[in-house]
């Protein structure tokens, strides 16, 4: 040791660089629940048991086999119909001999047991947006959640097939972007019945009081949506990741936009690396634009490998796993991801000259792109070569050393951080890759030869606590907001830094208030406590008291506190509700009607005249107290700042209420007027709530 270190000091004096620690990658196998995946007719080679699918012990040994290699995840495509467009319409016949993703079953079925039977391994899901309801959705991933211990992540996809569609209820597929748009809303609802349904502490097991969990710390999420309704709460109780690991697969502009927004590790399938780093520069752009710190979305490039101890070999390896491939099955998998029936054209005609543009396009691009198809005709036979063996996928075939080289190019041009590798045949393939490919990537530094840390709930996207490392998107959105500039809290306001159940949406929530928020709003409210034959609220002045909720939208929680105000104290409470969404103000003002609160019900937008939204509040409703549900980034708008700077100046008592802990950025306070703490339940649970001196009082 000593003896490196005088080496090291040596070559730093002769102006040498110390070698630095190489990234090291992330490796995945990418299979599917089927005899064929993107090497159609191959289900029949010698070293492929994938005609074994349906057998535990299939998938058992291969998921100990790559476990034991240090894999990070099993990653499992899927397609909810039949690929019928060659010799179609309507035929999957092509598509069955060869087992070209035909038959193929569930996936999500497969990660109980296979995490019963490995340590580390992660499970990589796909499943899609479009066919199935969010409220189910979560349950099923929640469930196998907690089966696996946290190591599920989901694969997020919006369905590309016509015969999914048909028979899923459709006459054809939904357009392209409205599906991402679908799932736009989708992800909101389950991350509201993953993260906010349900308290950390709401699960008690009990057993001398007989209370398994908390009722008061379940909620419903209450969602309204364009798309869906889903009023919760959460089937589950929390499971160890709560949200799942996600991945997504989708680089059309929606779907980079999506990954963006959404995403841990997003899936790039190209020929060549040159053709990704514009890719992975939107996505990390997009990323940062939405608040994320774009070195936390990982990018996993698909590639087959063929791999033998030299060049010649891998060749020769490559010109027997060919001779059992399929034509008709490639050019169904082709007739599927395309859309185009290449059965109308004669063998020997040249794709690069044909009359259809979309058929030319396509195969533009591979022609130009394809290493060693300069000059040759792509016609139906070339095409099918090409597709037998990993699909339109990227291709490295040689020695260890030529593969590694291959890969490094592609990390260090395309900026990825990690391959998803499809196999041509199982174990084969990867029985190839863990003999001859990772001994040199460990040997060049570049993927690890142990687990640090054995049962990890996450892949390196984050190899910290899921809990606290991991930011979806009701949470990361907020991560830049929440930078510790504390120059937007330079005007003061009241905040109350606890919500009961954590948050419902990054703008004013329709939730049902339970009756601890609403003593919490009260308390905020300096309308103090007085015990008795129970917690009564009574009033520190004689002026009428008039609440404002900016951003009320369906007014659910005004309309509750009101209520509760005027029925445990000697004030009657009045109130105002503004929102920019008319047909919530509608809703609003019938649902006041009902339960007789006294409210006017206004549709304004915040963007507009500031000077006469507080002229109303100030001048003509005399409100005394603002309710707004805020995060960071809200505060820092000027048009924010200036609305409740002028309310507190003309000494409007503002509260400023968040939804989730990791909302809220350390504020420093010049005074602190009180610590008030009260009963939340009989139990005697205790909430603390932070009560800042504001307005009038600050003066």
């Amino acid at each position: 040791m000593a003896e490196n270190n005088e080496t090291h000091q040596r070559d730093a004096i002769q102006g040498s660089e110390l070698p630095k620690e190489r990234k090291k990658l992330i490796l995945n196998a990418f299979v599917i629940n089927s005899p064929g995946h993107l090497s159609p007719g191959l289900w029949k080679h010698p070293r492929n048991n994938s005609a074994d699918y349906t057998s535990l012990k299939y998938w058992t040994d291969l998921a100990q086999l790559l476990d034991k290699a240090n894999f990070h995840a099993l990653f499992v495509a899927d397609v909810l119909g039949g690929y019928d467009v060659y010799k179609g319409p309507e035929n999957v016949g092509p598509a069955v001999p060869s087992a070209a993703q035909f038959p193929i079953n569930d996936p999500l079925y497969l990660v109980p047991v296979l995490a019963a039977a490995t340590k580390n391994l992660v499970f990589g899901i796909t499943a899609s947006t479009t066919y199935e309801q969010p409220y189910q959705m979560a349950r099923r991933f929640s469930t196998v959640d907690h089966l696996s211990g946290g190591r599920v992540a989901w694969n997020i996809v919006t369905s590309y097939l016509e015969s999914a569609a048909r028979n899923l209820g459709l006459d054809t597929q939904i357009e392209h972007d409205e599906r991402y748009r679908i799932a736009d809303e989708y992800m909101d609802v389950v991350y509201k019945l993953w993260e906010g349904s349900w308290r950390d502490d709401a699960v008690k097991k009990n057993r001398e009081t007989g209370q398994y969990a908390d009722p008061d710390l379940v909620r419903q999420i209450h969602h309204k949506g364009k798309y869906f309704n889903v009023p919760g709460p959460h089937l589950c109780e929390p499971s160890p990741q709560r949200t799942p690991f996600l991945f997504q697969a989708g680089t059309s502009k929606a779907g980079k936009a999506f990954g963006a927004k959404h995403a841990e590790a997003i899936f790039m399938s190209a020929q060549l690396p040159e053709l990704v780093q514009p890719a992975v520069k939107i996505i990390r752009e997009q990323a940062k634009e939405n608040g994320r710190d774009p070195s936390n979305i990982k990018i996993i490039a698909g590639i087959t490998i063929i791999v033998a101890e030299t060049d010649e070999a891998a060749k020769a390896k490559r010109e027997e796993l060919l001779s059992y491939g399929d034509r008709e099955g490639a050019l169904a998998l082709f007739g599927g991801w395309t859309g185009i029936d290449l059965s109308t054209y004669t063998d020997d005609e040249d794709f690069r000259f044909v009359k259809d543009y979309s058929v030319r396009s396509v195969v533009d691009r591979w022609s130009s792109t394809v290493p060693g198809s300069d000059n040759l005709p792509w016609n139906k036979s070339r095409i099918a070569e090409y597709l037998i063996l990993g699909g339109t996928g990227a291709k490295a075939i040689g020695s260890p050393k030529t593969v590694v080289d291959e890969l490094e190019r592609w990390v260090d041009i395309g900026g990825i951080d990690g391959f998803n590798f499809a196999n041509v045949t199982i174990p084969g393939s990867f029985e190839d890759i863990i003999d001859f490919v990772l001994p040199e990537l460990q040997r060049r530094g570049l993927f690890r030869t142990e687990v640090e840390k054995e049962g990890v709930t996450t892949l390196p996207a984050g190899t910290k606590p899921q809990k606290t490392l991991k930011s979806h998107a009701t949470i990361r959105k907020l991560e830049a907001m929440d930078s510790g500039d504390e120059s937007i809290f330079a005007f003061p306001f009241q905040d109350l830094d606890y919500i009961p159940y954590g948050f419902s949406s990054d703008t004013a929530p329709y939730i049902e208030t339970p009756i601890a928020t609403l003593r919490a709003a009260a308390t905020l409210m300096c309308l103090g406590l007085s015990s008795g034959g129970g917690v009564a609220l009574a009033p520190q002045n004689t002026v009428p008291t008039v609440v404002c909720d900016l951003g009320c939208g369906d007014g659910e929680f005004l309309i509750s506190l009101l209520d509760h105000i005027n029925k445990t104290s000697n004030s009657i409470a009045t109130g105002v509700g503004i929102d920019y969404d008319t047909a919530l103000i509608k809703s609003a003002g019938v649902a006041s009607e009902i339960r007789g609160v006294d409210s006017q019900w206004l549709v304004y937008d915040f963007n507009d005249d500031q000077d006469d939204l507080v002229n109303q509040l100030i001048n003509i409703h005399r409100v005394t107290h603002v309710f707004i549900a805020l995060v960071p980034k809200q505060l820092a708008l000027l048009t924010v700042r200036g609305i409740l700077t002028r309310l507190c100046e003309s000494g409007v008592v503002v509260c400023c209420y968040k939804f989730h802990p990791l909302y809220l950025t350390p504020v420093k306070r010049d005074v602190l007027m009180d610590l008030v703490v009260y009963d939340r339940t009989s139990c005697g649970e205790v909430i603390t709530v932070k009560v800042s001196s504001v307005g009038a009082k600050a003066k």
